[in-house]
């Protein structure tokens, strides 16, 4: 499912997955010569507190860490009348059979989402139905 969200609406997105389900995070970033990427689990550390985008209330700032080191902090920005793209799906992998009728068949895991935020943040949610992200979104 796809969604429209300002800077309001994604941020309590994020704080009520992000406390009730194992969230992991990956950032890409586009480079002249490739991409950069930054991985790891992830915590919401501040949100936007009222619906008027202003300044200084429009910043979600998310905590990236890996093995339990210190981590870096991500801000996502949110600018005054414009929405991010939000895409709600099922993560997928490859089953590997030892016949060759089930080689490489794609299949759903419908006990784990993908929340990605236009092309370049993509949030892992373990152990959560897509309906059960559905109805946060609805919520809001």
């Amino acid at each position: 499912m796809k969604y429209d969200l300002n800077i309001y609406k994604l941020g309590e997105f994020l704080y009520k997955v992000t406390e009730r389900y194992k969230t992991d995070i990956l950032v890409k970033i586009k480079l002249t010569g490739g991409f950069m990427t930054m991985t790891g689990k992830v915590e919401l550390i501040d949100r936007p507190k009222d619906i008027k985008v202003l300044k200084g209330n429009n910043i979600i700032t998310l905590k990236v860490s890996y093995d339990n080191l210190e981590g870096s902090l991500i801000k996502i920005t949110g600018v005054n009348n414009k929405n991010f793209n939000v895409d709600l799906s099922l993560t997928k992998y490859k089953q590997i059979g030892g016949s060759s009728l089930v080689l490489n068949k794609t299949r759903e895991n419908k006990n784990e989402c993908k929340i990605r935020i236009d092309e370049d943040i993509l949030f892992t949610v373990r152990e959560a139905k897509l309906e059960d992200l559905e109805r946060i979104i609805k919520e809001i």
